[in-house]
Parts: C-alpha cells; sequence; structure tokens
C-alpha cells in the first residue's frame, strides 16, 4: 500500500498519514473541481461586465445571475458581494430602481461583512445614484459622502473621479447642486 505523510493537522508531532490512491485523489478531484467551477463563474461575472459595457443587459443580467449561483455555492462572500453589486448597476440601468436599491443592499451589506472596503464604497457611489433617481435626494446625498470618504480614504482617485463624474451628470438631470466631495478643496 502506497502512503504519503501531509503537514501535520491537530498534533504537531504526529503528521496525518493518508492512503493516497483511496484518501487524497477524491480531495485533489474536488479541489480541481471547486477551482474550475470559481473560475467559470469568474469568466461569467467578467463577460457580464463586457455584455453591460457593450449595452446587452439582458445578457448581463444572466451572466451574472449565473455568477451570482456559483459563488454562493462555493461561499465566496466577496466576490459575491461584488457580483451583487454589478447585478444592482444592471437593475438601474434598465430602470427596475426598487430591485436595485435592495440588490445595493444586499451587496453593501456583505462588502461590510467580508471588509471589502473598495467596493464598499464603489456601490454606495453607484447606490446613491439610484437613490437620487428615486427621489431621495437626502438618503442619496448620506450614501454619497460615505462611498466617496472610502474612496478617498483608499486613495483610489480614479475611482473617486469616475463616480464624480457620474454623480455630477445624475445631480443635473434632477436638476439639483451636486453634492460635495469630501475632502474635496474648492
Amino acid at each position: 500500500m502506497q502512503r504519503v505523510a501531509l503537514a501535520p493537522v491537530a498534533e504537531p508531532e504526529l503528521p496525518l498519514v493518508v492512503d493516497a490512491p483511496h484518501t487524497v485523489r477524491p480531495v485533489v478531484v474536488r479541489h480541481i473541481a471547486l477551482a474550475t467551477v470559481q473560475a467559470s463563474a469568474a469568466a461569467l461575472a467578467n463577460l457580464g461586465l463586457v455584455y453591460n459595457d457593450t449595452g446587452r443587459t439582458e445578457q448581463a443580467e444572466s451572466t451574472y445571475t449565473q455568477a451570482l449561483a456559483v459563488y454562493r455555492e462555493v461561499g465566496d462572500r466577496r466576490v459575491e458581494g461584488n457580483t451583487l453589486g454589478n447585478l444592482a448597476i444592471v437593475y438601474q440601468d434598465t430602470g427596475r430602481m426598487q430591485q436595485a436599491e435592495a440588490t445595493y443592499e444586499q451587496a453593501l451589506a456583505i462588502h461590510r461583512e467580508v471588509g471589502n472596503r473598495r467596493f464598499e464604497g464603489v456601490h454606495n457611489c453607484d447606490f446613491a445614484r439610484c437613490l437620487l433617481a428615486l427621489g431621495r435626494e437626502a438618503d442619496a446625498a448620506r450614501q454619497w459622502q460615505q462611498g466617496a470618504a472610502i474612496l478617498r480614504e483608499l486613495g483610489d482617485n480614479t475611482e473617486l473621479e469616475s463616480k464624480t463624474t457620474a454623480m455630477r451628470e445624475a445631480c443635473a438631470k434632477a436638476g439639483i447642486e451636486p453634492f460635495d466631495v469630501p475632502g474635496e478643496t474648492e
């Protein structure tokens, strides 16, 4: 019988010894399958970005939904939050503001849970535009301040500039003065 010693697990002085052909192979196969599943989900999420960027929102929604199911199945909360935020953008872009609002709230809760500050900032800024479109100016301003402050704190000036431009356009469309950017000097 072929045996393999693996790194110590419970008792540092006693290495775990397993029957390689019968025990290790299924574990290795499972890890490979899981990696393949996650890679497929990442490909779907990236395809969703391309679809959304090229105006193919139905395809974007479908691919994000498929990716989301996989991320939930494998328990990847960080990317689940990112994908939910991207799906919320699709809902927002297609005028489904209530659905966008609920989806942003889910995404933001996950971002906070896992400490994903960058996407917490990004999706707070996007959510602010959604709230503004719903006519909730005060809520939008608060959400904007939170998101912009996070992006500024992280030094993500490129993303902050992009979100500021989008917010200024949204404010102009709503007929209101643009929201202040935290830390911006006049």
